[in-house]
């Protein structure tokens, strides 16, 4: 196993999909009913297991096990039946494996088996995945406010889609600057990634 740059940004945007997940499960829960301490020892525990098992394996299996696990863990520490959290495990992992889709069909990637290694280390493919998620389940929040009869201005519409997207464009033009060293790229995803998050905290 070699730590490259993909790797790196790999395990810094593992960091950014608990704020993906915290996002889909609000939207299926209000409170985590064992309480903020266990909530948060899961969310840590989904980074700790996912990135292991990518460092360790990086094989679909695999990964795809973890992730399921994990995820429904979390499901599992907040108020609702038991429907609803394996209701909200599943969305939450369908937006991430949709994100992935559309990125395999940008970057043109599908030659994999789901027992042995991955190869694919496109660190900018990567990045729109993860904002891409971030997007859909933002998307997703405002039309739960809607349902509710919660008002959503055009403003909150626009930022919705247009920050996402708009980081995403910036940050491949970077990527795909010939002068731009890979420390540039890594530092530079790094603060994409907290600008998507703080500005929509």
């Amino acid at each position: 196993m070699v730590f490259d740059l993909y790797r790196t940004i790999y395990i810094f945007a593992n960091t950014f999909c608990i704020e993906i997940i915290r996002r889909s499960m609000h939207l299926f829960f209000d409170h985590p009913c064992y309480g903020r301490k266990i909530c948060v020892l899961t969310y840590l525990l989904y980074f700790v297991m996912t990135s292991g098992t990518y460092l360790l394996w990086d094989t679909p299996f695999i990964c795809l096990a973890a992730n399921l696990f994990t995820i429904g863990l979390i499901a599992f520490q907040y108020h609702g039946n038991f429907q609803k959290k394996i209701l909200a495990t599943a969305f939450t992992y369908i937006s991430f494996f949709i994100s992935e889709i559309i990125v395999g069909v940008i970057t043109n990637y599908f030659s994999f088996t789901i027992f042995s290694e991955a190869d694919y280390h496109n660190a900018v493919g990567l990045m729109i995945a993860k904002l891409l998620n971030f997007m859909l389940i933002l998307i997703a929040r405002k039309f739960q406010f809607l349902n509710t009869n919660r008002s959503v201005s055009t403003f909150d519409w626009i930022a919705t889609i247009c920050i996402p997207i708009g980081t995403i464009s910036l940050e491949i033009m970077l990527i795909h600057a010939k002068s731009t060293s890979k420390w540039a790229v890594f530092v530079s995803v790094m603060i994409v990634f907290l600008l998507n998050g703080f500005i929509f905290y």
